[in-house]
């Protein structure tokens, strides 16, 4: 995971600056979204970044865990079972295609490591990719007014999944929700 996160943030930043982007250039509004709210240059890096992570880490979990993983699956929590249970993405485009709504209270992670049974979570893994790569590496807090607010992704995998969740960035390595001493 380390290695792909290290990966993907050189060969981007190496094809769009030849180096690492500096504050000024990751701070660079560079459209807005359909709500009109701006889209900086680190999100749109972020992205690419993303696509190429989990790229690499399909490639090795194919060979170490076939069958045993799923990246960018989606969980809805049964509310009558209280289970965490996988959309196909099917059931997710339909709900994006009837507005999105029903994708509110959602988890997708970027990597999940299961038994090969997708309800039967091991581990879960997020990557970060701080623009600049000197700001640290923190879990994504929910905005107040939202369904898990005032808590951020890791405490939600925590307690969905069970399991003490990573965050994968390039110059961090993976860090766990919580880290042993």
């Amino acid at each position: 995971m380390s290695e792909c996160a290290l990966n993907a943030d050189f060969e981007v930043n190496e094809r769009h600056f030849g180096s690492n982007p500096t504050h000024q250039q990751c701070a660079q509004v560079m459209g807005k979204d359909s709500q009109g709210n701006p889209i900086t240059r680190a999100m749109l890096l972020g992205r690419e970044k993303h696509r190429a992570a989990l790229a690499c880490v399909r490639e090795a979990l194919e060979e170490l865990r076939p069958g045993g993983f799923s990246l960018n699956q989606r969980y809805r929590l049964n509310k009558d079972s209280g289970i965490w249970e996988p959309l196909s993405e099917g059931a997710v485009e339909g709900l994006r295609r009837a507005g999105g709504q029903g994708l509110i209270g959602t988890l997708e992670p970027d990597a999940v490591i299961h038994t090969g049974k997708l309800v039967e979570v091991l581990d879960v893994y997020d990557f970060k990719f701080p623009c600049p790569g000197s700001n640290l590496a923190t879990w994504r807090p929910y905005a107040q007014g939202h369904p898990y607010y005032p808590a951020h992704q890791g405490q939600m995998y925590e307690k969905a999944f069970g399991v003490n969740p990573g965050r994968v960035a390039p110059r961090w390595g993976v860090k766990r929700l919580h880290e042993k001493p």
